[in-house]
């Protein structure tokens, strides 16, 4: 005869089994077991290969959660596909500086989103391709929603780095084939053509060979050119010293010279007055002498005149009156 079961026995078991199971739980979950999760759903429009169930949720390389669903999702009013992913962020990672607890509390993400709050895939490894979704502030970026599922709220993407340089490389490939290459390769065999018979003409290297010879002379021209006026300098150096010498010399003998001229103009000037004095007036001798102190007059004004012009302008007895 069997011995039966003890019931108190089997649910002491079960109770230690399950209290077991929720140790290594909480032992191996850490404190993800007991955080609040809050779950948000990304639409991405472009390839998300590399990203995975279990991905990571990074904001500016903090991990605050990870990737739990990702689906395919054809939307007919546009006719493209969408990729709604949905991740899992840890709300108690995250602190507000606003909150007194600092708790992410209901209403934040909108206002996080308004202020620039976006999501974006990186490239998690170089070597794997392995993605991950990127939770970073960028205020200058437009908010566009998708807004096909109710069920969790939606996070904005925006396109990754590497769609950004794959689509300026397309826009580029694009914009090089709308160019018309064949009509400008064209064209430009046809001038180098023309360039090519041109620079062939005969007379052209005549011309070529006229220059070199020009060239030529007229360096030769100007080497005697110089050799000439190094001597006219040297020739100029030396008469203008002669010339500094003699106006010297004209600047200490023409001051009393003029100075003599003229009392002897003026000596001669009473003579004459006297002479027409003791003869009269009527006599042919003081008509002739009145006659004789008109020139003299003229003479000394004439003579006042050029060593005037002598004292101001010595150099015109070298070069002589214009």
């Amino acid at each position: 005869m069997s011995k039966q079961a003890n019931p108190a026995l089997i649910g002491a078991f079960v109770i230690g089994a399950v209290t077991l199971l929720i140790l290594g739980l909480m032992f191996f979950g850490g404190q993800e077991f007991l955080a609040s999760k809050k779950r948000y759903i990304l639409y991405f429009a472009e390839s998300v290969n590399g990203l995975n169930i279990g991905s990571p949720v990074k904001i500016r390389g903090v991990p605050v959660g990870k990737v739990v669903e990702i689906r395919v999702q054809y939307d007919s009013k546009t006719n493209t596909l969408l990729t709604p992913v949905i991740v899992e962020v840890n709300p108690d990672i995250i602190h507000i500086s606003t909150d007194a607890e600092g708790r992410w509390r209901k209403g934040d993400i909108q206002q996080a989103i308004k202020k620039g709050l976006r999501a974006r895939l990186d490239l998690q490894s170089l070597v794997t391709g392995q993605l991950f979704v990127a939770v970073d502030f960028h205020p200058d970026t437009p908010v566009n929603l998708v807004r096909l599922d109710r069920e969790y709220e939606e996070i904005p993407v925006i396109p990754s780095s590497q769609t950004e340089i794959r689509n300026t490389i397309e826009e580029l490939v694009r914009q090089v084939r709308e160019l018309p290459l064949k009509e400008i390769f064209t064209k430009l065999n046809a001038t180098l053509s023309h360039i090519d018979e041109v620079v062939s003409q005969p007379e052209l290297k005549r011309g070529v060979q006229r220059i070199d010879k020009v060239l030529a002379n007229l360096e030769t021209l100007t080497a005697n050119l110089d050799q000439e006026l190094d001597e006219v300098t040297t020739q100029l150096d030396q008469t203008l010293t002669v010339s500094r010498q003699l106006l010297g010399r004209m600047d200490d003998t023409l001051p009393p010279l003029v100075e003599q001229s003229r009392q002897t103009m003026m000596r001669a000037e009473k003579t004459l007055k006297g002479i027409e004095e003791t003869l009269g007036p009527d006599t042919d001798l003081a008509y002739e002498a009145q006659k004789a102190l008109e020139e003299v007059q003229r003479a000394a004004r004439d003579l006042r005149i050029l060593m005037e012009m002598v004292q101001t302008r010595p150099e015109m007895l070298l070069r002589g009156k214009r």
